[in-house]
Formats: structure tokens, sequence, C-alpha cells
């Protein structure tokens, strides 16, 4: 008797998951509407929802009139994104993004920090939990209304356990992030590695909703990648799969922050990509650029760099080409092994149209199939630089995907 409670337990929280998870993908529906898409009988949706109601964490939100029954209504009901709050922390070497967000997102207060490469891991985290109490406090929320936080970060990371394996370019030795952040905030705490957790995202909230099988690109700083299958995140051993910014392309390649050699990151980075440009800087060669940074390329930075894609020298054009081109053979040799039903880029680089569509078009050479129809800047470049850390822990707590 007592495996048949576990298991009866166990059914309910899997049907909770279900309606909730249904809501998100859907907006709006009836109850009656829930039972015939999910399975379930009426009687278990109306209590489910009832509690939940209750809770305040589903509201009613108007009528619809039903099409085969003359003269009744259909009461909707969705999420109360508002019911409760988390924080999302997006840890990369160079920066790290805080929010405090509703359920679905929505930035009640975003704060960017240095990451604190040259301090002890636990005194960074500390750092970060520290600035999570300032905003949550600067917001007015108290704090029994926020739930929990997310993290993303680079690298390998151990999602069943909380830890940081490897964080290119900032850890090298295993962080237990989980473990002293929670303590620090004294709230539970999910941690995976930066881009599954943006493609997490993108199955709740963006073209995931609506394709089964994705393939994530990510460009800047770094090059990263995931695989969503069956709307589910592919993960290998260790929680990392699908590293495309780690393969191979050069046998006798630069050493990579991973530490192998020769890594697609070591080519088409944004610092790969800067070290080019500085290595090709002189007048004679590349005098828009030379004029842009006033012949001083410690000038360059970010912003110069966008601003040099409006005007290009011919020299530059080429190296960007080069770059392009062989980015593009890597994400088609992936598509042709996975065939996904679109590849979704996301990350600073693509931020520029120019760079978005010269890659896909550098795509399309190689198989005239994948054009703007099938690979697609995410949905969720307004919320990237902190959604997938938020959409960490919402899953968890909502929609069961862990």
């Amino acid at each position: 008797m007592r495996q048949t409670g576990i298991n009866m337990e166990m059914v309910k929280k899997q049907n909770r998951s279900s309606i909730l998870n249904l809501i998100n993908q859907t907006g709006p529906i009836s109850r009656k509407d829930i039972a015939c898409t999910l399975g379930l009988t009426p009687a278990a949706v109306t209590h489910i929802c009832g509690e939940f109601m209750a809770a305040g964490l589903l509201i009613e939100t108007g009528t619809l009139m039903e099409t085969n029954r003359a003269g009744r209504k259909k009461v909707l009901v969705d999420i109360n994104y508002d019911h409760r709050y988390v924080f999302g922390v997006n840890i990369e070497p160079e920066k790290t993004v805080i929010a405090l967000t509703n359920l679905r997102g929505d930035a009640k207060k975003l704060r960017e920090i240095f990451t604190g490469r040259e301090q002890e891991p636990e005194e960074f985290l500390q750092t970060v939990a520290d600035n999570c109490r300032e905003m949550q406090m600067e917001t007015g929320i108290s704090k029994e209304l926020v739930i929990g936080a997310g993290v993303g970060i680079t690298g390998v990371v151990d999602r069943e356990n909380g830890k940081s394996i490897h964080a290119y370019g900032l850890w090298k030795e295993e962080v237990p992030v989980e473990k002293l952040l929670s303590i620090f905030l004294e709230l539970p705490v999910v941690v995976d590695n930066n881009v599954t957790a943006f493609a997490l995202a993108e199955t709740l909230y963006g073209f995931g909703k609506e394709k089964d099988n994705l393939m994530f690109v990510k460009w800047g700083p770094g090059v990263g990648s995931a695989i969503v299958t069956d709307k589910k995140i592919y993960c290998g051993r260790k929680g990392k799969a699908a590293d495309l910014g780690h393969f191979i392309v050069e046998k006798y390649g630069k050493k990579c922050s991973c530490g192998r050699t020769g890594c697609l990151e070591t080519k088409i980075s944004y610092a790969a990509i800067a070290e080019l440009l500085e290595n090709a800087f002189n007048y004679e060669e590349t005098p828009k650029l030379y004029g842009l940074l006033r012949g001083d390329f410690r000038n360059f930075s970010r912003e110069r760099f966008y601003e040099m894609l409006d005007d290009m020298d011919d020299a530059v054009e080429a190296l960007l080409e080069e770059v392009l081109d062989l980015f593009a053979k890597a994400i088609v040799n992936c598509m042709t092994i996975l065939a996904p039903n679109r590849v979704v880029l996301c990350g600073m680089m693509f931020r520029n149209e120019l760079l978005c569509q010269s890659l896909i078009a550098c795509c399309s050479f190689y198989d005239e199939r994948y054009d703007e129809s099938k690979i697609v800047h995410t949905m969720l470049a307004d919320k990237e630089d902190y959604i997938g850390p938020i959409a960490l822990f919402v899953g968890e707590y909502m929609y069961g995907i862990s």
C-alpha cells in the first residue's frame, strides 16, 4: 500500500505540472479543454485548478462561448505570473547579469556587475547574493514572495549536484554554486550551463512552444550550443552535450580555455575576431577602422565593433567572411546530423542584423534549405541576458522540468 501511495502522489504532481505547462503553452484555457487535451477527468482538473486558484497561482480571465452548445460559456483560467518572483543570475567571464522577475520572466529589476574572476568563487557568489537582496529591497517585493534562484554559467555544469565543473574563462576548479548560493540567499537554487538554460527558456516562452526539435547556437562573447529533442533538453555526460564552440577545426591551432587545442571558439569568438582585427590594423589596409579608432587599437570596444560593421574596409570584410564561413560549416554539419525543425540564434553578436543575415546566407550557400525559415533569431532577444536562469527555476518549480 505504501508504494501505491507514493505512485499516487507522483501522479498528482505530474498532473499539476501538466496542467500548468499546458496553460503556459496555450494561454487562457477552460477547465473542460484542459481535461480533453490532457486526458484527465473533469473532476480532477476542477480539483487541481481549485487548489491553484486558492493559492493565487491561477486566475479566471474571462469566458468563451462554446461552439456546439448554444448559450453555454466556458470560463477561462490563466497563470497569475505575478504570484511569486525569482532571481536569475547569468554568469559569464566578463559580466554577470542579475534579475528579479515574475514567473514569466518579466523583469522587475535588473543589474549588471563585473564578474569577479580575481575573487575566490565563494567571495564572488556572496557578492551576487548581496546584490540580489539589495534589488529585492529596492523593488519593495517582500522576501516571502521570492521563491528561489536560477543560475546559468558558462562551461561544464553538473546540474544534479549544482556544481560548476569547469567555467571556461572563469573557474577551472569545481565550485558548489548551488550549495553556496542557497546558503547566502536562504532560498532553493537551480544551476545549469547558460546556453542550456537559454534553450529551456525558448521551449517555455519562445519557438519551443511550436517546435519539438531545436538547435540553439550562441555567439558572443564565446560560442555555445544546445539541443532540444521532443521538447526536452538533451544532456550528455556531466550534463553538457553538443558543445559547438569546442568542435576541433584546426590541427595546430591555439590552446582553448577548455584545455583542448584548435577549438572553433579560438577562431570565431569575439576575442578571436578582435585579435584578427588588431593584427590587420594599419592605415594602408584598414583606413576606415584606423580612423574610427583614431589610430589606436586600444580604443576598440564592442560599440566600435558594431560601428565598424556599418562601413567596413575590404580587408575587414574579407576577414569576417572567413569567420562566418567557418562558423556556417560547423552549423550546417550539425544540422545534417541532428535535422532540427529550426536553429535558433542567440548571443550578443547575433543582435547585429548584418552578422545574423550574413551567417544565414553562408549556411544557405552550403545547403539552400537552410534559409530564414529554418535558421531564426531568438524571440527572446530583449530578455536574453537573464531569461535562461529564470526558466531553470520556474521550469522545475512549476512545470516539473529537471
